[in-house]
């Protein structure tokens, strides 16, 4: 099962799972440092997710344009990643849904393409989205 993390359970969990999205952001030039990131789940700017067992974890945030608003998923680490993406994907499309957005997306490695292609995502230059 995969659960929203609220702001005032973050810290209990963080030690656990910021590791695994740290893992993400190391292959990256992330603009933000972990402890940012963790100030952004606890101001409610990001989305804490993660697996029952923590095993798991991804970040969103909604980004509003004039036009319409976007759930970016900004990462996600971990182990079992294949067992838990379709109910990440039913989870994250209801949020994006409840939300008020139009897409979510997914910036990350060509390698993404292949694992949510058969979910409905496509390429979008290097994001891969799909409608809400």
């Amino acid at each position: 099962m995969i659960i929203g993390v609220s702001a005032d359970r973050m810290l209990s969990v963080w030690h656990k799972v910021s590791p695994l999205l740290k893992r993400a952001f190391d292959r990256v030039d992330y603009p933000f440092t972990m402890e940012e990131i963790a100030g952004k789940v606890n101001d409610r700017e990001m989305q804490l997710w993660m697996t029952h067992d923590a095993s798991t974890a991804w970040l969103t945030r909604i980004l509003e344009f004039p036009r319409y608003k976007v759930l970016e998923v900004i990462a996600g680490g971990g182990e079992g990643l294949d067992e838990w993406l379709v109910e990440l994907d039913q989870l994250l499309t209801a949020f994006a849904s409840h939300h008020g957005c139009k897409y979510v997306e997914c910036q990350g490695r060509k390698g993404w393409q292949r694992v949510a292609g058969p979910l409905g995502y496509t390429p979008v230059w290097v994001t891969i989205r799909k409608e809400v």
